[in-house]
């Protein structure tokens, strides 16, 4: 038993841990706040530097949970929007298979999943010019066709999903 009843990976301390020191329990912490720092297989517990945890489904099994730091950065790996600092937990882009990140965007959008159609997942907003896409909400610039975010409105007679993809506002069938 430790002297300053403060016990981390069974070494003894003199003092509560600071943040981003090893911790193994809250009580270890001088912010009462000890969790993984990250939302990875291969995180270490630490002391949270926000003072705050959330509890969430582990990244390799959604049957087992782990106490998580909050404030997580713009895209680091999320499994809730808890966990980021900006509040938006989403897919990086729409594609089968796509990490979890707080979103660089600050918001998501919940759509049916490109690989099961019966299932729906929350997808980072603000993708730019390029990024796959599973609607105009997905992409800065609203404009997304053939689940690809493009620069501006399509002209006359190119392809189109929607009447807001057209500058014309008008889309249809040729």
């Amino acid at each position: 038993m430790c002297v300053s009843d403060i016990c981390v990976d069974n070494v003894c301390m003199e003092d509560v841990q600071d943040s981003l020191e090893s911790c193994d329990e809250d009580a270890d912490c001088s912010g009462l706040a000890c969790g993984l720092q990250t939302w990875t297989t291969t995180s270490s517990r630490v002391c949270c530097p926000t003072n705050t945890t959330v509890s969430n489904d582990r990244p390799d099994s959604s049957y087992y949970s782990e106490t998580y730091c909050t404030g997580q950065a713009t895209l680091d790996s999320c499994g809730s929007d808890d966990m980021c600092e900006n509040a938006a937990c989403g897919r990086s882009t729409y594609v089968d298979g796509a990490p979890t990140i707080c979103c660089p965007g600050d918001a998501t959008v919940n759509l049916v999943r490109p690989d099961y159609n019966f299932l729906s997942s929350d997808y980072c907003t603000g993708l730019t010019v390029g990024q796959a896409c599973g609607s105009n909400d997905m992409c800065v610039s609203d404009i997304c066709v053939g689940n690809v975010c493009l620069e501006e409105a399509q002209d006359s007679l190119e392809p189109c999903d929607e009447d807001e993809d057209c500058s014309g506002l008008a889309c249809g069938l040729q």
